[in-house]
């Protein structure tokens, strides 16, 4: 089982996701995912109703913003594994392996980024005007809390084959949505056809060859978009270029760490002999939202003389990240 055969033509797996069954319970995670989101996008960019939430505070807050980007994009690759598991013959083991699992971390992530809330929530209740925006919030809150739950309880009765490793992997299946997707747009189709055959030809192998170096350079493009869309609505500052290097850390430390969960790629050839490196720096990249998140305790702890601007916020998560990477190269004997 997972033995592959062809790309694209694994050895199907046990665990069929055709059977409405099984396919309610993972439509119903993916629901939640979406529930989770639109929650999420309103509380956090809809001005007047942010201006009131609640739990608008760090680490609260640095929770939902990246929960923001991550959870929406851990669905979207889960909902169209989801739906080639769904076509034609019995799905390989691989792809369903990596639907179960790019959905689980959505689910976590939203399941993180709700206690986060609940905690602000409970933190900041004894000064929350209790207006009807707050309240609305809280609602929505409650009624979020109950979907995600609801899809969690959903998927773990969902079994993960024994055996997901392989093709098709997450780099596989995007080349075959594409191609399903040019297909039905026929003629106009043909670029997106060319760019599937391409992507699969002569990008996803070296991707294949190099998959943490790509997830360094996913990880720096994404950290340079949330830049520049800072830049372009507060001006080009120190403060873009803060968030853009602490965007870069968060994404390359979750597509890194994750990978096995998502399956996004089986990587062509041996681990290397810098696997202490990476999983150095693997964790040195979390530490910096996370140092970023809990600051205020950080420095209650350690306490920093004067003021506590940007100079001494890129100071912490510098330190943070270094430091984290440091020690763990240290205390990593393991090949």
């Amino acid at each position: 089982m997972g033995e592959r055969t062809s790309l694209g033509h694994a050895a199907p797996a046990s665990v069929d996701l055709r059977e409405a069954r099984l396919a309610r319970r993972v439509g119903a995670a993916l629901l939640a995912a979406v529930v989770f989101t639109l929650f999420t996008v309103v509380t956090k960019e809809v001005p007047s109703v942010y201006a009131h939430l609640p739990w608008a505070e760090d680490p609260t807050d640095t929770f939902v913003s990246f929960a923001l980007f991550l959870v929406p994009m851990c669905a979207l690759i889960a909902a169209v594994r989801f739906a080639l598991c769904r076509a034609g013959e019995p799905p390989p083991a691989a792809r369903v392996a990596g639907t179960l699992g790019a959905t689980w971390v959505a689910l976590g992530a939203a399941l993180i980024t709700l206690v986060a809330d609940w905690v602000g929530l409970i933190a900041a209740s004894p000064s929350i005007g209790w207006d009807g925006t707050a309240t609305a919030a809280v609602a929505g809150l409650v009624l979020t809390t109950l979907v995600v739950l609801a899809g969690t309880f959903a998927l773990s009765a969902v079994p993960r084959p024994l055996d997901g490793t392989g093709q098709p992997d997450g780099l596989a299946d995007a080349t075959i949505a594409g191609r399903a997707v040019a297909h039905r747009l026929g003629r106009a189709g043909g670029p997106l056809e060319s760019v599937a055959t391409l992507a699969e030809r002569r990008v996803a192998p070296r991707i294949r060859l190099h998959p943490v170096s790509t997830a360094a350079a996913v990880s720096v493009s994404f950290g340079i978009g949330l830049a520049v869309a800072a830049a372009r609505e507060e001006g080009p500052s120190a403060v873009s270029a803060f968030i853009g290097a602490v965007a870069t850390c968060t994404m390359f430390a979750f597509l890194a760490a994750f990978d096995r969960w998502l399956r996004l790629v089986a990587p062509a050839g041996p681990a290397g002999r810098r696997r202490r490196l990476v999983r150095a720096a693997v964790v040195g990249a979390a530490a910096v939202p996370v140092s970023l998140a809990f600051r205020d305790a950080i420095w209650t702890v350690i306490p920093v003389g004067g003021v506590r601007d940007l100079g001494s916020l890129a100071s912490l998560v510098l330190v943070a990240g270094t430091g984290a990477f440091l020690v763990t190269l240290a205390l990593d004997r393991s090949g």
